[in-house]
């Protein structure tokens, strides 16, 4: 019973999911790692999505990126370079390594 109690929120959760894409607004620019030749590194930056599989894991994905891409901001970052989980992959995380390009 407990089981189909679960199933039946979360069914139901994510019929609350908004389906327009998330906007990145952190201003993070994100390059191959051929492009950041001469820019100052700062870190390696990973955001877990907490959902495994299921009909919102590549929303899940998406706020995973858009974390991991605020957080390069808030580090003082400008760029950066994804080592898993970006656009198009099936990770249960999101890696990015940070820039800093510009002066």
């Amino acid at each position: 019973m407990q089981k189909r109690l679960v199933l039946v929120v979360s069914f139901g959760l994510m019929a609350c999911q908004p389906t327009t894409p998330l906007v990145d607004q952190s201003g993070v620019l994100v390059v191959a790692p051929d492009q950041v030749f001469g820019c100052t590194p700062l870190s390696v930056f990973t955001t877990t999505t907490g959902v495994t599989g299921g009909a919102i894991r590549e929303r899940s994905l998406e706020i995973a990126r858009n974390t991991t891409l605020q957080n390069v901001r808030d580090a003082g970052g400008d760029t950066a370079v994804f080592e898993s989980g970006g656009p198009g992959s099936n990770d249960l995380f999101v890696r990015a390594r940070g820039y800093r390009c510009q002066s």
